[in-house]
């Protein structure tokens, strides 16, 4: 006869292999990396182009002054500025759990207990009564170690939600402020 324990080792062998954590691959692909068509191309890098104020470049003060107040009374806008400053905190939160916890407590006690009705010899009238104090402090460290990527994935995760609401929140004002132009040059083709 086998050893019951013997019986199950490589059940054990095989639960935490199976437990092994399974790190998400890493990015394969840049966004400024695209091989675009030439005549898709601006003049100059598209890290050097000036996305938050295109539209200054018609140089027309009204124009300029219509967009900056779309952009500024926009209630989708202040909503999506609303969602990055949310996924910013979770992403501080999702890397928080990978810090080590410290608990500080203190604690601080007194009690008085009366001892009424006892039979004292030589006690008289007064009653007799115990005062004690007590004081704590406490120190708690506690730390997990992320053994299977659990929270180094959170972490992640949080991260990107984070850049992709900051990427939609861009998208959404270069949408309000190419819809107000568009606006504006439609007006000014009408009176023409």
């Amino acid at each position: 006869m086998i050893p019951t324990l013997a019986r199950r080792l490589p059940l054990v062998a095989l639960a935490f292999a199976c437990a092994c954590a399974v790190t998400p691959p890493e990015r394969s692909y840049e966004v400024d990396d695209a091989d675009l068509p030439d005549a898709w191309r601006a003049d100059g890098d598209a890290g050097e182009l000036d996305l938050d104020g295109w539209w200054r470049r018609f140089d027309d003060d009204a124009l300029s002054a219509q967009v900056e107040r779309a952009l500024e009374h926009n209630r989708d806008l202040a909503a999506a500025a609303a969602r990055v400053e949310a996924a910013r905190a979770m992403a501080r939160v999702a890397g928080a759990a990978l810090m080590p916890q410290v608990d500080l407590g203190v604690n601080a006690a007194r009690a008085r207990q009366n001892f009424i009705g006892l039979p004292i010899p030589g006690g008289g009238a007064d009653v007799l009564s115990s005062t004690s104090s007590s004081l704590g402090v406490s120190l708690d460290v506690a730390w997990e170690w992320d053994l299977w990527g659990r929270l180094s994935a959170a972490e992640q995760a949080a991260l990107e939600q984070f850049h992709a609401s900051a990427a939609d929140y861009a998208g959404a004002q270069l949408s309000i402020a190419g819809q107000t132009a568009k606006a504006w040059l439609a007006l000014a083709e009408a009176r023409l």
